[in-house]
């Protein structure tokens, strides 16, 4: 797939670029209108014509003995100047290897664009770990097992530099405890669009923004264009978090088991999905 250098735009607001151009209004009405093969579509945000019934999927071992090879290609920038940092590694671990004992790559350097090629699999459900001597240490995940031979990510991975994140979170009115950790979330449309209109839940106690105009805010309580939002000073360890449009009407996507550690940044990037359809495909 064609490499495109986009406008800087990340998991937490890369800058004043960030922003798609787009509203962030709902529509008016709560109502769900019937579509085509069963699904519904709520009437908030932009387009969520892809959201069916929700349907619990079973944990099941994976055999990846002889599967296809995969390469996950992602750019890294900075949060303030959308440059590269310097000594930037990023390497794959498995979802259920919280300390990445061992890693399914070596911590692979990035290129003089902030790009790194990951030779994963068709089927890889995990993380990527972004390290710096300059950034907060993140933990990158992916809402569902990667498929496919190649892969691009539509957008840079943003990295925030600890003075930038002090700034921001005492902005917010609750300073980031560098003994807990930090969750960045970001919601996604049926058409990959930023979307607004959705809310996110965690099952510990911990406290929530979302991004207005291209800075985080307490005082909201859903995500408006950008789709970012998250929860500052989470308990150590494994948590689920969950995203629903802001009306109540139907859910956004599936609930995704996350874990945080002290000091780093979890990120996951939600793209709405017909649940029930990707159910199907994987019987």
């Amino acid at each position: 797939m064609l490499r495109q250098v986009l406008s800087v735009v990340a998991l937490l607001a890369l800058a004043c670029t960030e922003f798609e151009p787009g509203t962030d209004e709902l529509t008016e009405g709560g109502e769900l209108a019937e579509m085509g093969s069963g699904a519904l579509q709520p009437a908030v945000g932009r387009d969520w014509s892809c959201i069916g019934p929700r349907r619990p999927e079973p944990m099941v071992a994976r055999d990846n003995t002889g599967a296809a090879r995969l390469v996950q290609s992602v750019q890294v920038l900075s949060l303030v100047a959308g440059t590269v940092p310097p000594d930037t590694t990023v390497r794959a671990c498995a979802q259920r290897d919280l300390a990445c004992a061992t890693p399914i790559t070596a911590a692979l350097p990035v290129d003089a664009q902030g790009w790194v090629d990951l030779p994963l699999y068709d089927g890889f459900d995990g993380y990527l770990e972004v390290r710096s001597p300059v950034i907060i240490p993140m933990m990158l995940f992916y809402q569902a097992p990667l498929r496919g031979t190649s892969r691009t990510d539509s957008e840079p991975v943003a990295q925030v530099e600890v003075p930038v994140l002090t700034q921001l979170t005492t902005a917010i009115g609750t300073p980031q405890d560098p003994n807990l950790g930090l969750l960045v979330l970001r919601a996604f449309d049926c058409s990959s669009d930023p979307a607004p209109g959705v809310r996110f839940t965690v099952d510990k106690p911990a406290v929530p923004y979302y991004f207005v105009a291209g800075l985080p805010s307490s005082q909201v309580t859903e995500t408006e264009g950008s789709g970012l939002g998250g929860f500052i000073n989470v308990p150590i360890g494994i948590t689920v978090v969950d995203a629903i449009l802001s009306n109540g009407e139907a859910d956004f996507t599936e609930p995704r088991t996350l874990f945080t550690r002290p000091g780093w940044m979890t990120a996951l990037r939600w793209i709405a999905q017909d649940i029930a359809a990707d159910d199907a495909a994987e019987e």
